[in-house]
Order: structure tokens, then C-alpha cells, then sequence
């Protein structure tokens, strides 16, 4: 059986966790910057007709794909 001492255990699992820290590259899925009329707290509100949604002057109607052109059968 293979024996390594607890030292080289730790030092490996640090390692090796870096590692997958470098490659990830401290990626996140949020985009500061995006354009759109800003609103919130201490900000200003919304014209009418747009509602204030995660921090954007937006309308409240749902977003829609367009028609499908291509033939659907039951």
C-alpha cells in the first residue's frame, strides 16, 4: 500500500484546488454595465408604462419567441 505523509496529502489537495481556481478564472454569469435605464434605490423611478425589475426600467409584458415557419405535426 502507498504511503504519503499527511503533509504531502494536504499540499496535494491545495494544490490541486488551485488549480481548478485558475481554470474557473473567477467566472460569474453577471454582466455589470448591460445597457437600460437604471432605477432602484436612490435612483430615479421608472417612466410609465415600464416596471422597475432587478434593477432595470423594463415592461412587464413576457418575452415571445418568434412564429415557427417549419411544419409541426400532432
Amino acid at each position: 500500500m502507498l504511503k504519503i505523509s499527511w503533509k504531502f496529502a494536504m499540499i496535494l489537495i491545495i494544490g490541486a484546488g488551485l488549480i481548478l481556481l485558475g481554470l474557473s478564472g473567477f467566472r460569474e454569469g453577471f454582466q455589470a454595465g448591460m445597457p437600460g435605464r437604471r432605477c432602484g434605490v436612490d435612483l430615479p423611478t421608472c417612466p410609465p408604462g415600464t416596471q422597475c425589475m432587478n434593477g432595470f426600467c423594463e415592461t412587464p409584458k413576457a418575452p415571445a419567441l418568434p412564429k415557427n415557419e417549419l411544419p409541426v405535426y400532432p
